[in-house]
């Protein structure tokens, strides 16, 4: 995709505190500056960013980096391309040539995701966060954890981890468990390419979601409308780590039996716009590409709807 001007100027313009706000953080005004609440510090953490008064440039303490704009940013912190930071500031998805090329990422190929360390102990509060908050079925969330692709970290945050083909971990997210408080981030080092996966036995069919909560929501769904409590096994499900297709198409590149793609991505503006701009870029290169929103705003709010609704028929 063309980076037009007008594009660049809307993304050169783009307010630092609002972008990291609709990322879910939680900013203070300090002094000449904005920092962002952490509560609970932890490796790969945000908490030494400092976002200038302009509340365009930026610097992050801990390493020395800075910039004076959201797009240098999200090229710097999220490893993302000039050309996909200025996509995704302008709600568009970059396009590329052929399935494979994943070139933006090669520079990085041998950079190690900085996963915090995981809590000493059974994951007791990361279990129940998803389980009973977010209800998921406590046999999805035990049997990732064996796969050591959901843990607790030190804080009490969950943290999902995405592999390569060798099971190394090559990206790493993080969610907090404290009802009411709103924390997620990526770890430092993270690879978009290697996402959440919860990998199935039919090699012909992927159901892609933005949250690895979302994909297990899904699969939870799955398991109820059918009766069947390992019916979750059959199809792949992938999160992207939002809106931004370089997992998916990684995933294709290396799963060439794999045709048939449903896209679940949130019931939003941002995500049902993602959704047909994937689906229009890979119908042209022969796959079969259907979109299916939740019925609510994503598949984990739908779980937990129908939750509230049994829970209110029981009486």
């Amino acid at each position: 995709m063309k980076i037009t001007d007008d594009m660049l100027r809307r993304a050169q313009g783009v307010d630092m505190v609002d972008y990291l706000t609709s990322k879910g953080y939680s900013l203070i005004h300090a002094g000449g500056s904005y920092k962002i609440k952490v509560a609970q510090k932890h490796a790969g953490d945000l908490s030494s960013l400092s976002v200038f008064s302009d509340r365009k440039g930026w610097k992050r303490w801990s390493d020395g980096s800075t910039g004076h704009d959201t797009i240098s940013f999200i090229q710097n912190v999220y490893g993302k391309s000039f050309q996909e930071a200025v996509c995704e500031l302008c709600g568009e998805i970059p396009h590329t040539d052929q399935i494979a090329a994943d070139t933006e990422f090669r520079a990085n190929d041998n950079k190690a995701v900085a996963l915090p360390p995981p809590v000493s102990g059974k994951y007791n509060r990361a279990y129940a966060y998803l389980t009973n908050t977010r209800c998921i079925a406590p046999a999805i969330v035990t049997a990732m954890m064996k796969e050591k692709k959901i843990y607790q970290d030190e804080r009490g945050n969950v943290v999902f981890v995405g592999m390569d083909k060798a099971g190394t971990p090559k990206y790493g997210a993080m969610r907090g468990t404290i009802t009411g408080k709103q924390y997620r981030g990526e770890c430092s080092g993270s690879d978009k390419r290697f996402s959440f996966c919860m990998e199935g036995t039919n090699p012909e069919k992927l159901i892609v979601f933005e949250s690895p909560i979302d994909a297990m929501s899904h699969a939870t769904l799955v398991n109820e409308i059918t009766g069947k409590p390992d019916a979750w096994k059959v199809h792949t499900r992938l999160s992207l780590g939002g809106t931004a297709d370089a997992a998916l198409i990684h995933y294709l590149s290396e799963h060439p039996k794999c045709k048939d793609i449903t896209l679940c991505l949130d019931n939003d503006e941002a995500g049902l716009a993602a959704a047909k701009l994937i689906a229009q870029k890979l119908s042209v290169k022969g796959y079969t590409v259907r979109i299916l929103p939740s019925k609510c705003k994503d598949f984990n709010e739908q779980l937990c709807s129908n939750r509230e609704a049994a829970k209110q028929s029981r009486g």
